[in-house]
């Protein structure tokens, strides 16, 4: 058996004295329980949570009545960079394509995606006119898709054109939705140049002015 023979040897009385077993376990067994106990700690500090997918990040987003005169497609493109919306190049062409910057749901609801009221979605809505979601102003529009885009996992798509792929599959119903949209991101610069011009050009009674609201902060879940 281990340890049954063990001795020491004595200097005062120089005979081999017998060591008894607990002396000799005891040590041993606090010797394993703190390597336990420290292998333990270090697997606990070495294990990482698992995240689960960010899906909404808060964005506090001020709203000002004025905010519907000072839109133009350059400004639209570059709020759509500002608050992150991914692949801004197509989604601006989206814009383009579903209301050229003047159909009656764009000026009349601040609607410049077609969207439809949504129902179950995290929204920036305000109503429904003409079929289609209404909006306090622009801004609220492109916030209203970039809640969209949070809701459907496209921060998990790694390319434009799987981001085609995806539009001509959920967001509309034309087969060649992508195509269209397509075409018009493929010379984003002309198109923004041109739309740009057009808008400048507007005369002052062109451009339908929102009645005077305070301004105010509101939090929205990306």
């Amino acid at each position: 058996m281990l340890f049954s023979n063990a001795y020491k040897f004595d200097r005062q009385t120089l005979q081999q004295i017998r060591i008894r077993r607990r002396k000799i376990l005891v040590p041993w067994l606090i010797c394993l329980a703190m390597g336990a106990i420290g292998g333990y700690t270090l697997c606990w500090l070495s294990f990482e949570t698992p995240k689960l997918p960010r899906t909404y990040d808060e964005l506090i987003v001020m709203v000002d009545g004025a905010e519907n005169e000072l839109v133009s497609p350059a400004a639209i493109y570059e709020y759509m960079k500002e608050i992150g919306i991914r692949y801004p190049e197509i989604v601006w062409s989206q814009v383009a394509l579903e209301s050229g910057f003047k159909s009656n749901i764009c000026i009349e609801n601040y609607n410049y995606f077609g969207m439809k009221k949504a129902t179950s979605r995290p929204n920036t809505q305000t109503g429904e006119n003409i079929g289609h979601a209404t909006y306090r102003n622009w801004k609220m529009s492109v916030l209203d898709y970039a809640l969209w885009q949070a809701s459907t996992g496209v921060y998990r798509l790694n390319s434009e054109e799987e981001y085609f792929t995806y539009l001509n599959a959920r967001y509309a119903e034309d087969p060649n939705y992508a195509l269209k949209v397509k075409e018009i991101r493929s010379d984003f610069a002309r198109y923004l140049e041109r739309y740009e011009a057009q808008s400048k050009n507007k005369k002052p009674n062109e451009r339908k002015k929102e009645r005077s609201m305070p301004r105010l902060l509101k939090h929205i879940h990306l």
